[in-house]
């Protein structure tokens, strides 16, 4: 009776697994069923930080190139450049701002639609490619939490276009030459090749690896492919195609300039390369790997190797039985084309080119597809061994359908929890709010200065000067008065501020000056003497997030290189005050003395809660304050990074002051007192062989007249 209630043959018994028989028949059904599913999920996170008002710095230069499209049928920027970076982008982004105008979401929206079609791209791809839905399944997974998939998805750039279509390209390659070689197909592929490079100039550096790739496993692989009678015809294509393109692609490259400071960077080599500099000085190269492989030893990139490193000891195995499938080819081809490629980034490539930004276009797809097929692997080795493990056939049945299914689930999840939070990141503020304010607050004559013109253009509408000592994107233009080259940006066209002599020229020509900039770029893009100039004779009017909106102050005075006079004061080995100038020749109608303090930051680091505030103190004879101006250093924007800064390299912390002056100034001598004290309990910060009494530095000035 027993025997015959668990035997499965008995008829009973198959109506109870005839269930089971018929989940097995749906489980292919379910893996396209939770593709849509993250098709879904990966939509809403992708809107949410397309929402989430956080911006690249460079988005704005997109959308200034797709608002030249709505406007001009062509990127041709303000300045007449011709913007052929990520030039699809621009003319997808370009169409959706002519049609409903322009606003920041209109011009990222076309990177929110790419990013959720890559869902399912990245689920047909490893499909096909390994033969296995888990495999697609894991693959659509990855890309949906993958945290640079969620922020490119959402930002006005064309970095997940060119990850799209660089996917696209590994896909119908592999298709068309080693799988099912096809004419028809390899004429689209070089099709979805050509749209590939100009999606992002950078997709260039995917030719060779793809080549060469192509060639090795032609040769130990699929010979016959190549032996096709016109197959000619097909390489002239192909030339014709990619000729064109990086024709198209070379006019913006070769009409501007790269960095004005910088001229051996202005175009070394056609398109960056550096094929002398990678063959004389090895040494040199092989440290250039260490960013671009510190890429993938990120935790988001790191926990996926082991499943890498398994799916390509599964490839070897099968090769070393003869027991080769094509999904161990594509293994193995996209694995060669990994290490081609960050190899090729590394020791052909200038610096401009070797950003590690860059591997999440040309390596990521191919990352992603061989962790996938990896991590099938390994779940499928796992249904497989619990599956002999269970003794009932029902169980077994359960085991292979749901195991797979589980351990998916189980590791999209895991995966999910470290970037889920990205889609629900708000930005406080940046260069669009910063220059709408600015807009708001033009009046007829003012003018604009910034380290990004294409915003400022944006939403200003207008960008009068480029300020950058650093990196300076320039062009040079034929100035007929004076028969020498104006430098401008390259973007809008404004003039070139490279320089603190040229910046206190602006200043004191224009009387109504606004300057922009976020709190990186102000303390990278200019050494510390201009900084300082910018504190000393603008004030801040506005902060939008992380950017700072400057307006010029009324009588400004440019702070002197050196002291004037020196001092020698020591504030608790935190700081030391070691000069002044006071120029009384520049009181002006409105009676303010501007003062300036040279300190020298201490090796120690500030151990007070707050960073001290300064007190500057005017008195008189009878050691009466008849003026006062506290202050933090840089207007409470002077850092702890900065403090560092200015200590290793043994440079001035300039710092200014202005006192308004009495309109009596009968009761001289007078006397100036500064010192420093905690905000939180205006504790002073004591004086080491203090002589004034009061934990003060003493200037005596001299009698008026």
């Amino acid at each position: 009776m027993l025997v015959t209630l668990f035997n499965w043959r008995n008829p009973l018994n198959r109506n109870i697994i005839r269930p089971m028989a018929w989940l097995q028949r749906l489980h292919k059904i379910r893996f396209e069923l939770l593709a849509v599913l993250l098709l879904i999920v990966g939509f809403g996170v992708r809107t949410g930080f397309w929402l989430g008002n956080l911006y690249h710095i460079d988005e704005f230069i997109t959308m200034l190139a797709a608002v030249m499209v709505a406007q001009k049928g062509a990127p041709i920027l303000p300045s007449g450049l011709f913007y052929d970076h990520g030039l699809l982008f621009s003319y997808i982004s370009g169409i959706f701002v002519a049609l409903v105008g322009f606003t920041e979401t209109t011009a990222r929206w076309p990177s929110v639609l790419v990013g959720t079609l890559a869902i399912p791209a990245y689920y047909a791809a490893a499909r096909r490619l390994f033969n296995s839905r888990l495999a697609g399944l894991l693959a659509a997974a990855l890309i949906t939490f993958d945290g640079l998939a969620i922020v490119w998805s959402g930002r006005a750039r064309m970095y997940m276009l060119a990850n799209f279509f660089v996917l696209l390209s590994l896909l119908f390659l592999l298709q068309n030459t080693l799988h099912r070689p096809s004419p028809k197909g390899r004429y689209l592929f070089l099709i979805i090749l050509a749209t590939t490079l100009l999606s992002h100039t950078v997709t260039l550096l995917i030719l060779p690896p793809l080549l060469l790739s192509l060639l090795f496993f032609t040769g130990v692989y699929h010979r016959t492919w190549f032996l096709y009678k016109r197959i000619w015809l097909e390489i002239i294509a192909a030339a014709v195609i990619l000729g064109g393109v990086m024709l198209l692609v070379a006019q913006g490259q070769i009409s501007s300039t790269v960095s004005y400071q910088d001229v051996t960077a202005t175009t070394p080599a056609p398109f960056g390369l550096e094929f002398l500099r990678g063959i004389l000085d090895p040494g040199l190269n092989l440290s250039r790997y260490d960013s671009l492989l510190d890429y993938f030893k990120d935790p988001d990139y790191s926990w996926i190797l082991p499943f890498i490193a398994l799916a390509m000891g599964v490839a070897c195995y099968r090769a070393l039985r003869r027991q080769l499938q094509f999904a161990d080819i594509a293994v193995l081809f996209l694995a060669l084309f990994i290490a081609l490629a960050i190899t090729e980034q590394a020791l052909l490539f200038s610096s401009a080119w070797q950003k590690a930004r860059y591997l999440f276009i040309t390596v990521v797809p191919a990352y992603w597809l061989v962790g996938a097929a990896g991590a099938a692997y390994f779940l499928s080795g796992l249904s497989r061994l619990a599956a002999k493990l269970l003794p009932w056939p029902t169980a077994k049945t359960w085991a292979k359908t749901a195991v797979p299914l589980l351990g998916a689930l189980v590791l999209t999840l895991w995966w999910a929890s470290d970037d889920w939070s990205k889609a629900f990141v708000q930005g406080t503020g940046d260069y669009n709010t910063a220059f709408k304010y600015v807009r708001q607050q033009l009046q007829p004559g003012d003018k604009i200065m910034t380290i990004h013109p294409a915003a400022a253009y944006l939403f200003a509408g207008q960008s009068d000067y480029y300020a950058n000592q650093v990196s300076a994107k320039v062009l040079h233009e034929d100035n007929s008065e004076d028969s020498e080259d104006a430098v401008v940006d390259r973007y809008v066209g404004g003039q070139f501020v490279g320089s603190v002599d040229e910046f206190n020229r602006v200043l004191a020509r224009e009387p109504q000056l606004w300057f922009v900039v976020d709190d990186a770029r102000l303390y990278k893009r200019y050494d510390t003497f201009f900084t300082q100039q910018i504190f000393a004779q603008m004030d801040i009017a506005q902060r939008s997030g992380q950017i700072y909106i400057f307006r010029r102050t009324p009588h400004p005075v440019p702070v002197p290189k050196d002291p004037a006079a020196p001092l020698d004061v020591n504030f608790a080995n935190l700081i030391y005050l070691q000069g002044y100038s006071v120029d009384l020749a520049n009181i002006g109608s409105a009676g303010i003395l501007p003062v300036a303090l040279y300190w020298r930051p201490a090796v120690e680091m500030p151990q007070v809660a707050a960073m001290p505030k300064v007190f500057v103190q005017l008195r008189d004879r009878d050691n009466q304050v008849v003026a006062q101006a506290d202050h933090f250093f840089y207007e409470g924007l002077f850092t702890l990074g900065e403090w560092q800064t200015l200590v290793k390299t043994n440079e001035w912390l300039r710092d200014t002051a202005e006192l308004s002056l009495p309109a009596d100034l009968s009761q001289g001598p007078y006397h100036i007192f500064v010192g420093l004290y905690n905000p939180q309990n205006l504790e002073r910060v004591p004086v080491i062989n203090d002589a004034s009494g009061e934990n003060a530095a003493v200037i005596d000035l001299p009698p008026a007249n």
